[in-house]
């Protein structure tokens, strides 16, 4: 009976914290890192606790989304790819993230962060970003008689 008084502090502790529900779309390898940073959170505060739940592709997840919105049982959180966020924002579906992000740190990128927001409103914050690239080689272009683009088809990076 010991052992069981000795549990009932760890125990009312873990009833004590919100649950909340993290739909996301971070399949292998990419999961690994998002499980390290959901187990740095839970170590580092005791009031919540990440339900985390892989829900598949972009693709399948949004259609999970939109089922779980239409039934009127979504999750807290959801990883998703930016597409979704307009619609959900106009729809009144997600809630705007402005009066939770004054401590946010300050080496943030702000191109992402921008890309999260919808008329001057933040309604998501990057998890990830990917760039994706296109390169090719223009004399194995004109080897099949193609004709490769010139440099001054693309417009310059911005600065």
């Amino acid at each position: 009976m010991r052992g069981f008084s000795a549990l009932l502090p760890i125990l009312s502790l873990a009833l004590a914290q919100t649950v909340i529900p993290f739909w996301h779309t971070a399949g292998p390898p990419g999961d690994r890192v998002l499980e390290e940073a959901i187990r740095s959170f839970h170590a580092g505060q005791n009031a919540y606790r990440l339900e985390a739940r892989y829900v598949g592709d972009y693709r399948e997840a949004g259609v999970k989304l939109l089922a779980a919105l239409r039934s009127g049982r979504p999750p807290a959180l959801f990883h998703a790819e930016l597409s979704f966020l307009p619609r959900l924002a106009k729809e009144g579906l997600a809630l705007p993230l402005d009066a939770h992000l004054q401590d946010l740190p300050q080496d943030l990128y702000p191109a992402p962060l921008k890309a999260g927001q919808v008329q001057g409103r933040t309604y998501g914050l990057p998890l990830g970003v990917s760039v994706p690239a296109l390169y090719y080689n223009k004399d194995a272009f004109r080897a099949k008689g193609l004709k490769p683009l010139s440099s001054h088809h693309f417009p310059p990076p911005s600065s």
